[in-house]
């Protein structure tokens, strides 16, 4: 502040000092004349060429011919008058922007002459559509230069710009305007573009024989193409353009749009269809080791796949997953939805899914994955069935995340039904279209989880929470407190479901089950016996009654003690507050018989701890059932973060020992 005001003090002594001088400036009334030969410093000239970027240019994007003719005086109408669905709308990452191909191209370092009708404002001319900056990337630009786009504000009247790399031309719009416009262009070459129900394919492929310029464009009213002349020419064999240019207009409305929930021409903007053509450009450079990166427009390497899946109805949609998993993946990731349930963790995950759907659509079975793919996805599913500790978001991370976090998804749409009948393909529909329409707002991928595990259970009628938790997808407990008020249990292991051969995910699950002990800390006050191999506290949660835990009993520094005064405590902390019925212990088999354990709870660290009551292990060291697990169930839901287990007599041995083989607490409705 004080720095501020000596800036304001200095700035008034200066003015008073000029104030008190004598008027050097040079005009009069208000208006300076001027240099009676000065320079316009707006470049006007449509003869002048700069060459400084020839030879970068020659590389990329290319020349125009040399007996390519420029063309004066050119009108170009377009029809401004468009409905810009937003990506606020859809809650996505990108969705088609309002940019407008004119078949001009401008030749490289030439400058061309654009004339805007008066009252026309809000446009945008873009000289090459490469717009992808290579200079933000960590690799060597060895293809191109980092930037070769020129883009500048249209203004009524006479307009001029030049790009050295040159570039096919685009306005691009930030306003509606009800009328058509007709533009004026000078000094352009015109390109030999493909636009649907208008060009015939083969003159169309004479028409780029003949016209010598780099680029062009594969224009229809749902998806237009920005590919080179030179791989036209070069698989020229191989096109089908018709076909691509339907079917791409089907993959982006039965494969995205519709199962997105959105409808054509909706007059709610949350659930239309965008309304402006999907774009794509090849580009002969991207971040490695990507081969197609999203945006609006998205962009892909340029080379036969490419070129043949973007031109060649024959190529698209064929063969296997894996073939057309790269189709999907860069518009997959456009609509995302990260406004909503999509979390951090999904981030090449859901990207995916739009592939797989279409597979569906046309019928490509999910057995044409990879080999790659399908070795992860086998490797997901030992992941679910295991009763260890897990957490979906970071279990795997090791570059094959994406595919493991995969199959649960695909579980979801083969194998569950909607509480209506409807297919789990299903619930991705309900999951966008409620989201879109919700006025909850998604800030923490916590909140996000939350939100799917809701709809999940609200689109089956059971509560997931099991599926969510083999999984290791972590639910709040409010979340899973409503849901278990809501809906019944689930009733079958769905996450046992394998998607490559359609089996498993029948098995039924029992209502009451055994919260997952390994994902708890255990803790004892009193030593862990070190001189047998099996007396080791993991063993209260292996799963296996043969091995146990065992107190301290030979050459111990400190003494095993199990009266009132000095109990053996056996601790879990279960890591977050939880909801369950009860808790169980099981006696070391064949020796070391405890009659009873008391149970404790408390749901903070520095909290009071709560009584719960006796948990019977056996009447007497004869008892026939002293080697079975045994339960206390408590009168209500508890929910708490601590258990304890307090031994406060001797065994039947009259030692102070405590064994135990497995220990651990358990859900039930009632």
């Amino acid at each position: 502040m004080n720095r501020y005001i000596k800036f304001l003090g200095l700035s008034f002594a200066v003015f008073l000092t000029i104030a008190c001088k004598k008027a050097s400036y040079d005009f009069q009334d208000g208006w300076q004349k001027g240099e009676e030969q000065g320079i316009n410093p707006q470049d006007s000239s449509l003869t002048y060429v700069d060459r400084s970027k020839y030879d970068k240019a020659r590389l990329f994007p290319g020349l125009v011919g040399e007996t390519v003719k420029r063309v004066q005086d050119t009108s170009v109408t377009l029809n401004l008058d468009y409905r810009y669905i937003s990506y606020y709308d859809l809650k996505v990452q990108e969705v088609p922007q309002p940019i407008f191909s004119v078949g001009l191209y401008a030749p490289a370092g030439e400058n061309i002459k654009i004339v805007v009708p008066e009252g026309i404002n809000g446009l945008t001319i873009q000289i090459g559509p490469h717009g992808y900056n290579l200079d933000n990337d960590n690799e060597p630009i060895t293809n191109r230069d980092d930037v070769v786009s020129t883009s500048k504000a249209l203004f009524p009247g006479t307009n001029y710009i030049r790009n050295p790399y040159g570039g096919l031309i685009w306005i691009l719009s930030t306003i509606a305007i009800k009328n058509t416009v007709s533009l004026t262009f000078s000094n352009v070459v015109r390109t030999s573009d493909y636009i649907m129900d208008v060009s015939n394919q083969e003159q169309w492929l004479r028409d780029v024989e003949a016209n010598d310029v780099p680029w062009l464009e594969l224009r229809s009213k749902r998806v237009i193409f920005t590919v080179p002349r030179s791989l036209v020419l070069q698989y020229k064999s191989e096109l089908n353009v018709k076909e691509a240019l339907t079917k791409w207009k089907q993959i982006y409305e039965e494969d995205f749009y519709k199962w997105m929930g959105l409808t054509a021409n909706n007059t709610d903007p949350k659930n239309s269809f965008p309304e402006l053509p999907e774009r794509a450009v090849l580009d002969i450079q991207l971040l490695k080791p990507y081969y197609s990166l999203h945006g609006s427009p998205w962009v892909a390497y340029m080379d036969k796949y490419w070129m043949t899946q973007l031109a060649s109805g024959d190529k698209l949609l064929k063969d296997s997953i894996s073939t057309i998993m790269p189709v999907y993946h860069a518009s997959g990731h456009n609509y995302q939805m990260w406004r909503a349930w999509n979390w951090g963790a999904l981030q090449e995950v859901t990207s995916n899914l739009f592939a797989f759907k279409a597979a569906k659509r046309v019928g490509i079975p999910i057995t044409t994955v990879s080999d790659e793919v399908r070795r992860i996805i086998i490797k997901s599913l030992l992941y679910a069935e295991r009763n260890t500790k897990k957490d979906f978001n970071n279990s795997f991370n090791d570059g094959e995340d994406g595919y493991h976090r995969l199959t649960p998804f695909l579980q979801i749409f083969e194998k569950v039904k909607g509480k209506n009948g409807e297919s789990g393909w299903d619930f991705m529909t309900k999951l966008y279209t409620d989201a879109r329409n919700t006025n909850i707002a998604f800030f923490v991928d916590a909140a996000k989880i939350d939100y799917f595990y809701r709809s999940l259970c609200a689109f089956t009628g059971q509560d997931y929470g099991q599926f969510m938790d083999a999984w290791g997808i972590k639910v709040s407990l409010s979340a899973r407190n409503s849901m278990r008020i809501a809906f019944p249990p689930l009733q079958k292991a769905i996450w046992t479901y394998n998607p490559l051969t359609g089996t498993g995910g029948d098995e039924a699950i029992a209502a009451e089950y055994d919260l997952r002990a390994s994902d708890f800390k255990w803790s004892t006050n009193m030593i862990t016996a070190t001189n047998e191999s099996i007396g080791k506290i993991e063993a209260l949660f292996d799963g296996q009654s043969n091995t146990y835990w065992h107190t301290c009993w030979e050459n111990c520094s400190k003494n095993t003690t199990a009266s009132e005064s000095e109990p053996t405590y056996l601790d879990l902390d279960m890591q977050e507050v939880k909801t369950f019925r009860g808790v169980y212990l099981q006696n070391r088999q064949g020796a070391t018989y405890r009659n009873k354990a008391i149970v404790y709870t408390k749901d903070a660290e520095d909290g009071a701890w709560t009584k719960q009551g006796e948990l019977i292990l056996a009447e007497d060291r004869d008892d026939p059932t002293r080697d079975a697990r045994k339960e206390l169930k408590f009168s209500q839901l508890i929910q708490a973060r601590y258990i304890r287990f307090a031994f406060t007599e001797n065994n039947f041995d009259g030692n102070a020992h405590t064994a135990i083989a497995e220990a651990g607490a358990f859900y039930s409705p009632n």
